[in-house]
């Protein structure tokens, strides 16, 4: 776990020597244990594929030579991005490299989440790995409106007005936290079966240093129903529920052949900072340190790919990642470009009380 460690020692903004997406897989084809269960033989559903560090954890993996399927709620847009995908990984010699298959998937429509979860289970009878990657990460700091193509990568540093899905959940809840939920519940019985004594099936969540930076509504009032609305709050608090979901998981189904991690990927470049600022007058005032902690997309997504495949994760679970390694408990002076995770992310007592009360809004079963 340590083999990364010097590269993020020492950072000095996008490209610098912490390790790529594509860098991992290299690095465990090289040192990991995969003769039994080689990552070729993967089947890897993945959300939000299509751009930002989705997109470069989708190459990555399609270049194990996995089974992929990718949700997507624009056609054209996944297409062009798997004709990105697979132009970009040369051929390899004794390397198949499979099909990518997209499935439609709107998370703001949790009809369209149980269609597609139907769509996945009857079109492939094994799923290895689940990475629950898509959320509404356009947050804070801004109220301008943006156009639904923008790609802001889990930078968490944007602007939407309070919303609702079109089930009525404040869209930080619904996008980030209820529909990967639901997306989860019916696959899980799949990702049992397909789990076995050389390699568990895995969850992999993606979350954010944000879950412990505001106050968060999770037990009072998650759908910000009498709360005033507070962008940064609100996405804090559906990226912590994120955290209680995996460890959830981890406690309840590793026993039954699933671990479940939550990831965080870092602060990533994107076209983010310019837009805000050729749209209002005043630059955005940055933490101390923002331009050498920046990652590139295909940096950003190496935990993600980390958490997905590494050996060494075998037996673990209920864990927070960050940079290729675990994540530490975060002091509480800590600041935005600090890492670690709150020590409130880990309270099994919450973490119970959010599954069940989530079941219930969904009406699925709290036991499976």
């Amino acid at each position: 776990m340590d083999r990364y460690a010097a590269a993020h020692a020492s950072r000095n903004g996008p490209g610098d020597a912490r390790p790529s997406a594509l860098q991992i897989v290299q690095d465990e084809y090289q040192h990991g244990n995969n003769h039994a269960a080689p990552l070729s033989k993967l089947t890897i559903v993945m959300t939000g594929a299509t751009s930002g560090i989705g997109y470069e954890t989708a190459r990555a993996l399609y270049s194990t030579g996995a089974k992929l399927f990718l949700t997507a709620r624009d056609a054209a847009k996944s297409r062009r991005a798997i004709d990105r995908i697979v132009s970009s990984i040369p051929p390899v010699e004794g390397m198949r490299y499979q099909d990518i298959e997209v499935v439609h998937m709107d998370m703001d429509s949790l009809s369209s989440v149980r269609q597609a979860a139907g769509e996945v289970l009857g079109r492939t009878e094994t799923i290895n790995v689940l990475i629950n990657n898509a959320g509404e990460d356009r947050l804070c700091y801004t109220q301008t409106a943006l156009s639904p193509d923008d790609d802001f990568a889990n930078t968490g540093i944007a602007g939407i007005p309070f919303g609702h899905t079109k089930d009525g959940l404040e869209r930080n809840w619904g996008i980030n936290y209820v529909a990967p939920f639901l997306l989860t519940h019916h696959l899980l019985p799949r990702l049992e079966a397909s789990g076995s004594p050389s390699r568990r099936s895995r969850i992999v969540n993606l979350s954010t240093t944000g879950h412990r930076l505001f106050p968060t509504h999770l037990e009072e009032d998650p759908n910000f129903e009498k709360t005033p609305y507070e962008p940064m709050s609100a996405y804090a608090t559906s990226k912590l529920a994120v955290i209680y979901h995996a460890n959830y998981l981890d406690r309840h189904f590793s026993g039954r052949g699933i671990r479940a991690v939550s990831v965080h990927p870092g602060t990533i470049q994107t076209p983010m900072l310019d837009r805000y600022d050729a749209l209002n007058s005043k630059p955005v005032d940055l933490p101390p340190g923002y331009a050498k902690e920046l990652k590139s997309t295909e940096q950003g997504a190496a935990t993600t790919v980390f958490a997905a495949i590494e050996s060494c994760l075998e037996d673990k679970g209920g864990i927070y990642l960050e940079n290729c390694t675990y994540g530490k408990e975060a002091a509480e002076d800590l600041g935005p470009m600090d890492g670690g995770y709150a020590a409130f992310a880990f309270d099994e007592e919450v973490e119970e009380g959010l599954w069940k009360d989530t079941c219930r809004l969904l009406g699925v079963p709290e036991s499976l």
